[in-house]
């Protein structure tokens, strides 16, 4: 049977791919290793989740990967092969759909806004998330890792979601869908 590492890193080997998959079970994005190469990067992951960095398990990693993968044997044998977790699993993005809603709200957060723009507004939101955030990144990791973690501390509600309609009044549509 194939390890945890050698599995995600065939199925997870670009970073914005692996980062996602790390923030839907609540991984710390401050505490996320530099991708240089993919099997050391989930080698080191699984390594941080075994010694604690998230409540649950490396089978929580896994179990997630078989949400985006439900057919992947390699995935299926690995947990039908450990044993039951001790620890109880996040309850971070449980529900892939809820995962699917976050993703699709920071793909648009990153096409219809710039670094400025994002900074400006959740400066009005709460100033602690612009100072929370890596702002080195590319657009599309910092506006996850921004969705994320604006969902962590429930920040994710009405008044967000109105100062994105105020900022971006022709988009106000397609704030209403994300919003559901």
């Amino acid at each position: 049977m194939s390890s945890i590492a050698d599995v995600l890193a065939t199925l997870f080997y670009e970073v914005d791919n692996a980062r996602m998959i790390l923030l839907r079970i609540g991984f710390p994005a401050s505490r996320i290793p530099a991708f240089s190469n993919a099997m050391v990067f989930w080698s080191k992951v699984v390594s941080d989740i075994d010694n604690g960095v998230i409540v649950g398990t490396s089978r929580t990693l896994v179990e997630e990967a078989l949400r985006m993968y439900p057919a992947n044997s390699e995935l299926r044998a690995i947990l039908d092969g450990s044993p039951s977790p001790g620890a109880p699993t996040s309850g971070h993005a449980s529900n892939p759909a809820d995962g699917q809603k976050l993703v699709r709200l920071s793909q648009f957060i990153s096409s219809a806004v710039d670094l400025s723009e994002l900074k400006a507004l959740l400066t009005e939101l709460d100033n602690s998330i612009v100072l929370d955030l890596s702002w080195n990144a590319p657009m599309s990791t910092v506006a996850l890792d921004c969705v994320k973690l604006l969902q962590r501390r429930g920040l994710l509600g009405d008044r967000f979601f109105e100062l994105l309609e105020r900022k971006l009044p022709a988009r106000r549509d397609d704030i209403d869908v994300l919003r559901r």
